[in-house]
């Protein structure tokens, strides 16, 4: 009990989110009426499209009582099990930016969870996610030009593992500033992805064949 005791009390104090830490100068960006505000897109995957969009399906739907944007990637055609996969990508291009966005899964009973946050999306072949599931959350993967301008599939690894179990709230910050992107988990960094060549783009969010809500999507520019 008293190793147990040290250990907590030795253990750094989560810091606040940007957005607690200063609250102005945020914009709301939770979609609006019929998504309006953001577009759904078929994510390419090193120059493949890795699936179609169904438009007739309503995987996103907005609650603008409880402010909550709910992916129903779980949901299929009739005939289908796989679900759907695919890019809910905010409408403006950024420079430097913060990104605050909080998620959690639903279907607590699944193994294996899995879907993502975008940043720098480029087009649908350059992109940078931060990693949502329950094994590999909280660390940079993409697909990102190198020197010679090839877009490569490029993986790092989270520093230490701070997401939270199925069913719980989890707050992500994504910071993107000059080649940097830094991402900020329940109270502290995992993952920072430095020498992008990829100094603007989009934000975004990934269904992946899972049921994930999303919501104080807030959205804060730096810079010019």
């Amino acid at each position: 009990m008293l190793p147990l005791l040290l250990a907590l009390l030795a253990a750094p104090a989560p810091e606040l989110s940007a957005w607690e830490r200063d609250p102005a100068g945020w914009v709301d960006i939770l979609p609006g009426r019929n998504l309006s505000g953001w577009a759904r897109i078929a994510p390419i995957s090193t120059r493949k499209v890795v699936s179609v969009v169904n438009r007739d399906l309503p995987i996103w739907v907005v609650d603008r009582k409880t402010g909550i944007l709910d992916c129903r990637g779980h949901l299929s055609p009739k005939g289908e099990s796989n679900g759907s996969h695919e890019m809910l990508r905010h409408d403006q291009e950024l420079g430097d930016f913060v990104f605050h966005v909080e998620w959690r899964f639903k279907d607590r009973e699944r193994k294996g969870w899995n879907a993502g946050i975008y940043a720098r999306v480029a087009n649908p072949s350059i992109w940078h996610q931060a990693q949502v599931g329950n094994a590999t959350g909280g660390a940079w993967f993409g697909d990102s030009p190198d020197a010679s301008g090839k877009i490569v599939r490029q993986t790092l690894t989270a520093s230490e593992q701070r997401v939270r179990p199925a069913g719980e709230w989890n707050v992500y910050e994504i910071t993107g500033q000059a080649d940097t992107l830094t991402l900020w988990v329940n109270g502290g960094v995992t993952s920072v992805w430095k020498g992008l060549r990829v100094p603007r783009g989009h934000v975004g969010l990934e269904a992946e064949r899972h049921h994930i809500e999303f919501r104080n999507l807030k959205l804060k520019r730096l810079g010019k």
